[in-house]
């Protein structure tokens, strides 16, 4: 009932517009100064909640938008709001393949946010999407969101089409499209393409197979049996990853210094996953290996496993790694099991009768504020008064921190001589006075 034309007092600025469009006719009507102001904002306002809700029009591009809109509006408009998912997916075909970026970005986003059009999805909407992929080899993200619409319904039928589509792609993205795909169709597909002839597709079974959890477990066992090292260390990774105690043994049984090197040090990696007390044995084994592969893998492997067994196996190790160019992974991997686990590690050896393992015992635990380290660091101060690592250790273990100054080892001397006879606790009431910590 509103006519085209402006509204208001020539002399006023124009305040709001509408542009109303039916096929070829417009309604361009323009509200001047205060004209329409009672009822204009409330109906944009409508408008704007109209527009949002009907997330699909995105698909109204090109010269023949208007006919699709005025075809496709009225379906929407007579379905029930709870049937309406399917007409999602009818609406698409033959509309897809001619989506700018952003139009399918925003299109396949509606999608994903709108789970019930999975009962409706199927191969011909699957299709649609595999064939967007080619034109965005130049945007990865793009097409993982693509590939993820694509293979919405898990349909095992799509496995081989999904994996010839990666193939339109050069590496690495095409490894990554595979197991992106594999993950998505789930652990039957995943099983199967452990057959496949092509090596690629192998692996990324492998590789998707961790999300499988348990139900994923017979096949990556079958994967260990396989020739290509490649394969088996891969199947070796999921299989740590999933942490079924039904494959311990098979990867124990490959962490033995009689496997492939390659092959060894992952199922080393995988053992830690178990948190079984009884892989300590082959771990300590690992870590006095010659290869320093091996040695990072035993200590990576070593900090997951729980227990007091574990926490004594790296006090056993320790001088091993200790003044060597392992000793920073060797810290890391004990400091994640807990600083006072490491504390007491490190404290054990700042009597060793070894200079260089007491020495980086007392420095390594410095850092973690541990006040035994404190007499061994202050010795090793007027060698090297300026040697950073005893600085920053000194720091942080008598909360005290005199690096700025002109002779942080002169301080550090006065302090220790006022300090050496007092309970270490009372270290941290002296550092935190005057700094706001009452």
């Amino acid at each position: 009932s509103v006519l085209p034309g402006t509204y208001g007092l020539l002399t006023d600025p124009v305040r709001d517009g509408i542009e109303v469009r039916i096929g070829g006719r417009r309604k361009p009507v323009r509200f001047r100064g205060q004209s329409a102001a009672a009822w204009l904002p409330e109906l944009l306002e409508n408008l704007d909640t109209i527009y949002e809700e009907l997330e699909w029009q995105v698909l109204a591009s090109g010269s023949q938008a208007s006919s699709f809109l005025n075809e496709t509006i009225p379906q929407w408009d007579e379905k029930p709001a709870n049937q309406r998912a399917s007409l999602l997916v009818s609406f698409q075909n033959e509309r897809v393949a001619n989506l700018e970026k952003d139009a399918l970005e925003a299109w396949c986003q509606h999608l994903l946010r709108t789970p019930e059009v999975k009962a409706h999805w199927g191969v011909e909407a699957a299709y649609q999407f595999l064939g967007c992929l080619e034109r965005l080899k130049e945007d990865p993200e793009l097409a993982r969101m693509v590939l993820q619409v694509a293979l919405m319904d898990k349909n095992p039928a799509m496995t081989a089409s999904a994996v010839e589509t990666a193939f339109l792609f050069e590496e690495p993205f095409r490894s990554d499209l595979l197991v992106s795909a594999l993950r998505l169709l789930g652990t039957g597909p995943g099983a199967a393409c452990l057959k496949d002839e092509r090596l690629p597709v192998r692996v990324a079974a492998a590789s998707a197979l961790a999300e499988g959890g348990a139900d994923a477990v017979p096949a990556l066992l079958t994967a260990l049996e396989l020739d290509d090292v490649l394969v088996v260390r891969v199947a070796l990774h999921s299989l740590g990853a999933i942490g079924d105690s039904s494959a311990l043994q098979p990867v124990l049984q490959l962490a033995t210094p009689s496997s492939p090197r390659e092959v060894r040090k992952e199922a080393i990696l995988a053992l830690g996953s178990f948190a079984d007390p009884i892989v300590l044995g082959t771990l300590l084994e690992a870590a006095y290996a010659e290869d320093f592969g091996t040695k990072l893998a035993a200590i990576s492997s070593l900090r997951k496993v729980p227990g007091a067994e574990a926490d004594q196996l790296f006090t056993e190790i320790l001088p091993h790694f200790l003044a060597t160019n392992l000793e920073s992974r060797f810290d890391q991997s004990l400091r994640a099991r807990g600083a006072g686990i490491a504390r007491r590690t490190y404290r054990g050896f700042l009597e060793d009768g070894k200079n260089s393992i007491r020495r980086r015992a007392a420095i390594l635990s410095g850092r973690l504020g541990e006040p035994a380290a404190v007499p061994v660091l202050m010795d090793l101060l007027p060698q090297t008064p300026h040697d950073t690592e005893v600085l920053d250790a000194l720091a942080m273990s008598t909360c005290a921190d005199f690096r700025s100054t002109p002779d942080p080892a002169g301080v550090y001397a006065v302090w220790w001589r006022d300090h050496v006879g007092q309970d270490s606790s009372l270290w941290l009431v002296d550092g935190l006075k005057g700094r706001d910590f009452d």
